[in-house]
């Protein structure tokens, strides 16, 4: 059977209830033998990258933001993908920021981290280094290109990537370079940030938002898993994560950003639709402590009218990750050979 990739539509995930945010049912596992026409890197998300050039290097050292040490859905990352075996080697593809890595690295034998940015690599080091985590032969710190990955074929147990995807000028190249270097029977996972659900105007105000901060792409959970497939892996599988009480405040003041940029995202995100503010169950915090779950009329931002004590300091959310798996299958028996006797 041949499918256009355009028309291949994963089924509805549906939630249930779970301590650590809302348990997603798995996506059904992809057919094996469907053949998947692919044309570009784009299902329910962009084709190309959109907003500013990113440097990392500049924005390396002041790149910290909370939600990335997020213990609950580190995690759930390192669950969903069966991270945590004390014997497996792990590759952490754009994995320079490091605060997850970090904590991948108590669970494993080794962890091998590549970042195209030194910037980002040298942070990691220093993140590593403070937690006295570092520990000769079972860390590897690498400044190497996604593309071309410097490790041989069936190398690694798991090949992870969170929160590079959506950066990426070519992602399926770069999922096809993790699915070469993981092991047969081993794992590809991959988890991004996504649009809390595809109405045209959330994901409009999510296309506007983040068109001010960088260079991106939105990437969907249907985005990650046909890639993946696409890629030659199967079993592909799918968990979203929501966190909750996000600050939006503290995302900014630790993204790198300048703070004119801070600002003109800030008030991007204030007079987001109210189909946005729905979907992601937005509170305003006052300049006077308050917590108000509907934003006051005229509402202004705290740097707007710092005399103000009904002024927007912050807006807390509750954001969206899907985690998508692919599992490499064994390589094909040579021709003529038999199993068993």
């Amino acid at each position: 059977m041949s499918v256009e990739i355009e028309q291949l539509i994963l089924p509805e995930a549906q939630p249930s209830s779970s301590q650590s945010g809302i348990r997603f049912e798995p996506l059904k596992p992809l057919i094996d033998d469907l053949s998947v026409k692919g044309r570009g890197f784009q299902i329910g998300g962009d084709k190309e990258i959109r907003g500013p050039e990113t440097d990392w290097d500049k924005r390396a050292e002041s790149y910290d933001a909370a939600w990335t040490r997020e213990r609950n859905y580190q995690l759930r990352i390192m669950e969903f993908g069966g991270l945590r075996k004390s014997n497996f080697q792990v590759l952490a593809v754009a994995g320079g920021g490091s605060h997850f890595e970090a904590a991948l690295a108590l669970s494993v034998e080794r962890l091998d981290v590549v970042d195209m940015s030194m910037g980002m690599v040298r942070k990691g080091q220093r993140i590593f280094d403070s937690r006295t985590i570092r520990n000769g032969e079972r860390m590897g710190f690498v400044q190497g290109d996604a593309l071309n990955l410097p490790y041989p074929d069936n190398y690694f147990d798991r090949v992870v990537m969170r929160h590079a995807l959506h950066h990426l000028a070519q992602p399926q190249q770069t999922i096809n370079e993790m699915a070469r270097v993981v092991k047969e029977e081993g794992v590809v996972v991959l988890s991004d940030g996504t649009p809390p659900n595809m109405n045209p105007a959330v994901v409009e105000d999510y296309r506007n938002v983040f068109g001010l901060k960088e260079q991106r792409r939105i990437v969907t959970d249907q985005d990650m898993g046909i890639a993946l497939f696409m890629a030659g892996l199967t079993s592909v599988d799918t968990d979203v994560y929501w966190m909750a009480g996000a600050s939006v405040s503290d995302w900014l003041q630790y993204s790198g950003l300048d703070k004119e940029t801070q600002e003109q995202i800030f008030l991007t995100k204030l007079h987001q639709s109210e189909e946005t503010n729905h979907a992601y169950g937005t509170r305003y915090l006052l300049v006077n402590g308050e917590v108000v779950e509907k934003k006051p009329r005229g509402a202004t931002a705290w740097f707007e009218n710092p005399d103000s004590g009904e002024a927007i300091h912050d807006l807390i959310e509750t954001w969206r990750f899907a985690i998508v798996i692919g599992k490499k299958p064994e390589a094909m028996a040579p021709k003529g050979w038999r199993s068993g006797r």
